[in-house]
């Protein structure tokens, strides 16, 4: 892909085109543990917002294995993608009020959590051969697929450079030490994997987001997950 890329992604859960609103009705039973909005004082506010979402994201999972899979191996920025997010959004999940994100924020805890609920405990080889975003990418909207190829090939760059520190920016417990370690860590790794030309501008949530959905599409063990660029 050739030209200049300009990605700017936040950090914050904000508003955006999905909202899930908790309703407690005292009939349901909550089979899974809910997401509530994270009051831990030691935590700025951002990474409670970044600890609810993480929360939410693994909730998801649990409750519905399967929407959330169909999800993340859709196209981002399609109509079906937006579609996928609403119905697999739940108060299920959700502890009190509303939690209002946007899908990419969404997108990146579920990687996240999908690939700590996975590899937490161990990290599984990663395959040699790199992962084909082009094809992932085919039949899209051109700046939609451009976007999506250099994001994804920038983070495999990053992960091989070196798998260790870009798996422990995912595990790292939110708004710890060990993640600003972690982070740290990676810093020099960023630059060399940005593609000439290319302005890449990550917030952690996005970042981390972006390299466990990497590491896990690369694991040997890692159960499929295939996007489908025809969405």
């Amino acid at each position: 892909m050739t030209g200049a890329v300009r990605i700017l992604l936040a950090i914050l859960v904000v508003l955006g085109p999905v909202a899930a609103q908790a309703q407690d009705t005292g009939t349901r039973i909550n089979r899974y543990p809910k997401a509530y909005e994270s009051i831990d004082i030691a935590l700025s506010e951002r990474d409670r917002s970044r600890q609810t979402m993480l929360d939410y994201a693994r909730c998801l999972i649990r409750s519905n294995n399967v929407r959330v899979r169909a999800f993340v191996a859709d196209f981002p920025e399609t109509l079906k993608y937006q579609q996928r997010a609403k119905q697999m959004s739940t108060d299920e999940c959700i502890g009190d009020g509303i939690l209002g994100f946007n899908t990419g924020i969404l997108r990146a805890s579920l990687y996240s959590a999908l690939y700590i609920d996975r590899f937490g405990r161990a990290a599984a080889p990663l395959v040699a051969a790199p992962i084909d975003y082009a094809k992932d990418a085919a039949g899209q909207e051109a700046d939609a697929a451009n976007r999506y190829v250099v994001m994804r090939q920038f983070a495999e760059c990053v992960v091989r450079a070196d798998p260790a520190a870009a798996r422990e920016t995912v595990l790292a417990p939110i708004g710890s030490g060990r993640e600003d370690a972690a982070y740290t860590a990676l810093a020099p790794r960023l630059g060399p994997c940005l593609p000439q030309g290319s302005n890449i501008r990550f917030g952690r949530t996005a970042l981390s987001g972006l390299l466990a959905e990497v590491l896990y599409r690369l694991s040997a063990d890692a159960p499929p997950v295939s996007v489908a660029g025809n969405s």
